[in-house]
């Protein structure tokens, strides 16, 4: 029994370590901007659109999304643009590769 547990500890050890560092390499080889930080932005007041009937004011003001509240955090604390954008690259990496390494492991048990 320990070495079950022993074993799992050591699988999710690499996992957690293999998700960082693709998502490190991800964030290193498309360094492009994400529409996220468009949102945020215009949620941080840094873009404004002269028209207030923009399809696009309605979607950014009115479409409540984690994401872009993180985009507005970071960028009110006077993050570039692209160090934004790595971010969120990388959390979604993050998130999206250890989603599928899970699925993975728990459909080959």
């Amino acid at each position: 029994m320990q070495q079950i547990k022993k074993s799992s500890l050591n699988n999710s050890l690499i996992i957690v370590i293999s998700s960082l560092l693709t998502s490190y390499f991800f964030i290193q080889v498309y360094p492009i901007e994400q529409r996220a930080v468009d949102a945020g932005l215009v949620l941080a007041g840094f873009v404004y659109y002269p028209d207030q009937t923009s399809p696009m004011t309605e979607y950014f003001i009115k479409s409540w999304t984690s994401i872009h509240q993180i985009a507005k955090f970071f960028l009110n604390l006077d993050w570039s643009i692209l160090n934004v954008s790595k971010l969120i690259i990388f959390i979604t990496t993050v998130f999206y590769f250890l989603g599928i390494m899970l699925t993975v492991n728990s459909a080959s048990r």
